[in-house]
């Protein structure tokens, strides 16, 4: 007799029930067998807090999660007894993620896929038939990585160019009086590294106050207690009640590629950037649909090969790389250089701040910032100011954002062509 596959097989595995698998979850479980794996309990997993309200409403969540609502999100840096900064004003909420998850777990549940909770990804293996099995106990032939920045998978396949990291201690507090508004400051330490605070109201009581620094290296963050304590003393936070902390050590850089071979990558995971405000949940909030009818397409066919299951788009390597300049030239400027580059930036109009905030330029966008650029900064003052290490690694980050807009160039060309040809096909 034939050896029967004892396998429990599923159309697709997401590891990971944060915001980016159970969003996913949800739309691919409309029309395929799922299961999503949980390590934590549901609802204990997210980092993310913030959002931008027309994203949660086109996404048609309910209302009734939404804590606070503020209408502008301010980046400061302190000089001498000055302050200089930039506002970026744009909807913003933050909302209940336990209750969110819960919600979204309960939608994945009802159209008939799997979750299981305290179930940690420890092990996969390939068959020749094209399987993938996991745990020893599920089989799927498309393996979906939502499970965020600590992703084995990542680094197992080496995905991440320029990379750096962002070690966060996020402290999470009862705190009446905080003021209705969500900031950013960035400074120095005496004798001791750039690092950046912040606050954001999260609820009528609660608020975030968040302590980071740009490393080369991954670390734990729990180290920064006392400076977090020393900063809060200095921003003259409010006497709070203190809830809980959180601590992570963010990497980011450059995704290669978001799949492998029968492997997707999405999430924090797909979506290398600094976390700013919640960036990762906002691209999984933006590009979750897309997502979904691609890998769709792909189980419908049964097209699993990296080049199938890739959705990599010079707009999106452009936006994080845009992004991650500025991380990288934080991690070793002086707080006179940030300073000084505030006044500038301070000029722009919303509509060229708002599209970096939200991950959302075009390439047509990027001439207007290489423009400005020189009148922001002084080159010769960046080589005295920078660490050479991290001037050369910029410059690799700003050369690889000029590769990204030329290939799209090209592919809008190649684009319009291939349109043109079709007519008379």
């Amino acid at each position: 007799m034939p050896k029967t596959d004892k396998h429990e097989h599923f159309d697709a595995i997401i590891v990971g029930a944060g915001p980016a698998g159970l969003l996913l979850g949800r739309e691919l479980s409309k029309k395929h067998n799922i299961l999503v794996l949980e390590q934590n309990k549901l609802g204990e997993t997210t980092k993310t807090w913030c959002t931008y309200e027309d994203r949660w409403k086109k996404a048609g969540l309910p209302q009734s999660f939404i804590r606070n609502r503020f209408n502008s999100w301010h980046a400061l840096t302190p000089y001498e007894g000055e302050v200089r900064g930039i506002t970026i004003k744009d909807d913003f909420v933050a909302f209940d993620e336990h209750k969110f998850l819960k919600y979204l777990g309960r939608q994945v549940r009802k159209q008939g896929s799997r979750i299981y909770e305290k179930t940690k990804f420890k092990k996969y293996s390939r068959t020749k038939e094209g399987e993938i099995h996991v745990n020893g106990k599920y089989s799927t032939p498309l393996l979906i990585d939502c499970a965020g920045v600590d992703s084995p998978l990542i680094e197992e396949f080496e995905r991440i160019e320029l990379p750096s990291y962002i070690n966060c201690i996020s402290h999470i507090v009862e705190i009446p009086r905080l003021k209705n508004y969500n900031y950013y400051t960035f400074g120095k330490h005496k004798n001791g590294p750039n690092f950046a605070f912040g606050v954001t109201k999260i609820a009528p009581n609660l608020g975030h106050l968040l302590y980071f620094q740009y490393t080369t290296h991954k670390e734990d963050p729990r180290k920064y207690k006392k400076d977090l304590y020393r900063v809060e003393k200095e921003q003259k936070v409010p006497k709070y009640k203190h809830k809980t902390w959180k601590v992570a050590s963010y990497p980011t850089g450059r995704l290669k590629t978001n799949a492998a071979d029968n492997i997707f990558f999405f999430g924090d995971a797909g979506f290398y950037a600094p976390p700013l405000n919640g960036m990762g949940f906002n691209a999984a909030l933006r590009h979750y649909k897309e997502a979904a009818r691609h890998l769709s397409k792909c189980i419908k066919k049964k097209t699993y090969t990296e080049k199938d299951l890739r959705l990599d788009k010079p707009v999106t390597q452009i936006n994080n790389l845009a992004f991650l300049i500025p991380a990288v030239a934080f991690n070793s400027l002086s707080p006179k250089f940030i300073f000084e580059v505030f006044e500038p930036l301070a000029k722009f109009p919303q509509s060229k701040l708002v599209p970096i905030m939200r991950n959302t330029l075009k390439a047509s966008d990027i001439p207007f910032y290489v423009e400005q650029m020189p009148k922001m900064i002084d080159e010769e003052q960046l080589k005295k100011t920078m660490k050479k290490a991290d001037l050369k690694q910029m410059l690799d980050v700003i050369g690889a954002l000029t590769d990204e807009i030329a290939k799209l160039e090209i592919e809008n060309k190649m684009g319009k062509k291939q349109k043109v040809k079709d007519m008379y096909n």
